[in-house]
């Protein structure tokens, strides 16, 4: 082969490498201009389909079979949940997964714990409908928690938009332009929702249902008066978020003084059974012995109910309400 060939080959395969790093660079920078562009998952959905209207159907979960919605109609506080959690799934589906988590709960008693049928059913329907449920809970909570911790940016953002001579409406577009979820899926509903016909007033007080909430009720508050009185609302809403943000560095001090406190109920409460489980499993003779003296279960049961009282001492000396 020639030197000249060889070159060219040398040539050909810089240039592809140099062609292929530009191109994964480009890539990589649209991925993220991408997410960028599209920060919660109203907007994520409104690019792939430019149909509002379809789009906030699929947020409310209107798309539910008839079957559903009976089961929402009939039980509309576990409707609520569903919605709080930010879960599109349909009332249907959370009943087949609740009857898919009693069967597993169920099988598993039957394989590893010795129980008659009765009381294996019993309980594996209570965890199954359980267990969801308060997965249902967690999520509604940990989605409140971070809502509020994004209410005093919006806040702010709206207070900007409102200084610059935008109307209410373009400062809660903003707001969900701008900002992730999951307060910037929630005020693009609201949005949605007043585009496609429905009252300011329904559309915020649908919101409140959705995000059960005193700081957004407030918000909803100061936004009604101010279309029906007047007032400076970007005033309020700015004194608004620094109540709101004072009380979280009051919320977070509070925590840092109780941390010990609640270090010492956690540990004290968690160290009979600890200690309960290892003797039992190192020595199992030590409560076997005395496993049929009438005296073990009344003394037992005085020493889980002093158990639980010292802990719920603990656990409200240290728990302050700010």
């Amino acid at each position: 082969m020639s030197d000249t060939v060889l070159y060219l080959i040398y040539a050909g395969v810089f240039i592809g490498v140099l062609l292929a790093v530009e191109g994964l660079f480009y890539f990589l920078r649209s991925m993220s201009d991408g997410h960028e562009r599209n920060v919660n998952r109203r907007m994520r959905m409104l690019s792939k389909s430019r149909d509002g209207r379809l789009t906030l159907q699929k947020l409310r979960r209107e798309e539910q079979g008839d079957f559903s919605k009976r089961l929402a109609s009939v039980i509309p506080s576990l409707e609520n949940l569903i919605a709080s959690s930010g879960l599109m799934i349909t009332t249907t589906r959370l009943f087949v997964m609740m009857g898919i988590t009693a069967c597993v709960v169920f099988a598993a008693f039957r394989l590893f714990v010795i129980l008659p049928t009765a009381s294996a059913m019993f309980i594996a329907l209570v965890a199954g409908f359980a267990l969801p449920y308060l997965y249902l809970v967690f999520l509604r909570e940990q989605r409140l928690k971070k809502f509020v911790t994004q209410l005093p940016d919006a806040m702010e953002l709206m207070v900007r938009s409102l200084s610059a001579g935008h109307p209410v409406p373009v400062a809660m577009e903003m707001v969900a332009k701008e900002m992730p979820d999951p307060i910037g899926t929630e005020f693009g509903m609201a949005i949605d929702e007043m585009t496609y016909g429905l009252e300011f007033e329904n559309a915020l007080q649908n919101m409140l249902v959705r995000i059960p909430n005193l700081d957004l009720r407030m918000l909803v508050i100061a936004i009604n008066i101010q279309r029906s009185t007047g007032g400076n609302l970007s005033e309020i809403l700015q004194n608004l978020s620094n109540v709101i943000r004072s009380r979280f560095t009051m919320v977070a001090k509070v925590k840092a003084a109780s941390a010990e406190g609640r270090m010492s109920g956690i540990f004290v409460g968690s160290l009979p059974a600890i200690l309960g489980v290892f003797v039992h499993t190192l020595n199992p003779d030590y409560f076997g012995a005395v496993w049929d003296d009438p005296w073990f279960m009344p003394m037992m049961g005085l020493m889980v109910g002093l158990l639980v009282t010292g802990a719920f001492t603990i656990w409200r000396m240290v728990n302050f309400k700010v």
